[in-house]
């Protein structure tokens, strides 16, 4: 559902339409005078995501409730994406364990590359051999850099509490 959309066709006069191939925009990376390619689709984007509180996800084991506040500039093929997705509650049933959602935000703060940062934290309980276990998940970082942080309470070493998360006993 589209709760509300606006689109403005924006054209300086000198450069027309598609007057942003050929370094219109200025990317801010690459090495002093050295000339990047221009665009092969040279449309500009200028858009302007602002969702309030709303369900993100909905299927039939997730839901995730969040809000958000992106920009996405740049071109078609070279789209520039910033602002922050705040993840305010939900929850989920994976391998069996019902989740639930603490906290999370996704943040697009670097516009010369798509590179997300996460940080998104949940907990699950797990009983196994007559013991209750509260287990905490934190995902913090890039795609490439992900750090998954596992807690359990009572304590238990992290590769016992994965054993665990997957219906194994701790031992």
């Amino acid at each position: 559902d589209v709760l509300r959309a606006s689109y403005s066709i924006r054209v300086r006069p000198e450069a027309g339409y598609f007057g942003l191939a050929g370094g219109a925009l200025d990317s801010g990376g690459g090495a002093p005078g050295a000339v990047e390619a221009p665009s092969a689709f040279p449309m500009g984007l200028d858009i302007r995501l602002k969702a309030p509180l709303m369900p993100f996800i909905e299927t039939r084991n997730w839901t995730v409730i969040g809000s958000a506040d992106v920009e996405v500039r740049g071109t078609i093929d070279r789209p520039i994406i910033t602002g922050r997705v705040d993840l305010d509650r939900g929850e989920g049933m994976f391998s069996g364990y019902r989740y639930r959602l603490q906290s999370g935000s996704i943040d697009f703060s670097n516009p010369l590359k798509f590179d997300p940062f996460f940080d998104v934290s949940a907990t699950t309980r797990v009983q196994s051999t007559g013991q209750t276990y509260n287990i905490s998940l934190r995902l913090s970082g890039t795609l490439s850099t992900l750090d998954p942080q596992i807690i359990s309470e009572p304590w238990l070493p992290e590769f016992q509490v994965v054993s665990l998360l997957f219906g194994e006993t701790p031992d």
